[in-house]
């Protein structure tokens, strides 16, 4: 039988012959008198065989045939799909030739479309194949068209999630930049109100700042303008030193109360230059980050109006 894809004849079946199907017998088209035959598509009988040609055997022995006949298995469309050889112990005559020939052109047919039917089985069970495919990966697009709508109208809802935090930050963003805006501008009047206030204080208060030990740091125009000193002659004196010696143990108990952490008010005079000024002072103590006493700050209203008394 002829090979469906290429010019190449495969033993299918035999009888009384040595070789069979499962040997795997191939002619290619013009390959010896079966390839011929294949190739001109004409029947060729063969009477004077040589004594080695073949044999055909039984179970009880076996001889040389006399007369070999090959015919060509052609369908309706006269194709070739096959070739018939027939060996016989007597002399083949023209009729017997005649029916082999009648015989494989039925043959050819039934094996065309027996060809056909194979094909065509073939065929069905691919598209099916491929219609199963198809079924799955429309069925999968499907799901995915599913989870794309699915995630799109998430998105979207998230998308007007996210509109209306927005929104609802820009308005509560205004708000407090408005606010801020009032509040500075607040601030900013308040801050006037309280430079004019501190201005006036610095102008009437006596303010110095003193170490732990009592030592003048700085002091204000006022402190210095009343107790007749500039700003060289006053930093680094002791406060101390203007303290009556009659009021020195009194002074001394209550720097003691200030340099452990008590604020501490009270009336004092004080001798500076042969003059005595009599004010109400206030300490206070000033701790750093470490909560070590840094400096005292001392504050001080000037009680006596007018000339200040010599001593």
């Amino acid at each position: 039988i002829k090979d469906k894809d290429k010019d190449l004849l495969h033993l299918t079946a035999s009888y009384a012959y040595t070789a069979s199907a499962d040997d795997n017998v191939t002619y290619h088209y013009g390959e010896g008198l079966v390839g011929v035959c294949a190739l001109e598509g004409k029947t060729n009988h063969i009477t004077d065989l040589p004594d080695n040609y073949m044999v055909l055997a039984s179970g009880l022995g076996q001889a040389k045939p006399s007369d070999i006949v090959i015919v060509p298995m052609k369908s309706d469309d006269n194709t070739v799909v096959g070739v018939m050889e027939i060996a016989s112990f007597n002399n083949i005559q023209s009729y017997q030739i005649e029916f082999l020939e009648n015989i494989a052109g039925r043959l050819g047919t039934a094996v065309q479309r027996l060809q056909q039917q194979k094909t065509t089985k073939l065929l069905l069970k691919q598209a099916q194949t491929h219609t199963s495919e198809l079924e799955n990966r429309e069925e999968e697009l499907r799901q995915n068209m599913e989870e794309l709508t699915s995630v799109q109208e998430s998105m979207a809802h998230k998308e007007k999630e996210l509109e209306n935090q927005y929104q609802q930050i820009n308005k509560a963003t205004a708000r407090v930049i408005a606010q801020l805006k009032k509040d500075l501008e607040a601030q900013r009047l308040s801050n006037k109100d309280n430079e004019e206030f501190l201005e006036v204080l610095n102008n009437i208060l006596l303010f110095g700042e003193l170490t732990p030990k009592g030592e003048v740091i700085s002091a204000n125009n006022v402190l210095l303008k009343k107790y007749d000193y500039n700003e060289a002659e006053l930093k680094g004196r002791n406060i101390r030193e203007f303290i009556p010696k009659e009021e020195m143990i009194d002074f001394e108990v209550n720097w003691n109360r200030i340099t452990n952490g008590e604020t501490v008010t009270r009336f004092e005079r004080h001798i500076s230059k042969s003059i005595i000024v009599t004010v109400k002072a206030a300490y206070a103590p000033v701790y750093d980050d470490f909560n070590k006493l840094e400096s005292v700050h001392f504050i001080a209203i000037p009680t006596d109006i007018g000339k200040p008394k010599r001593v």
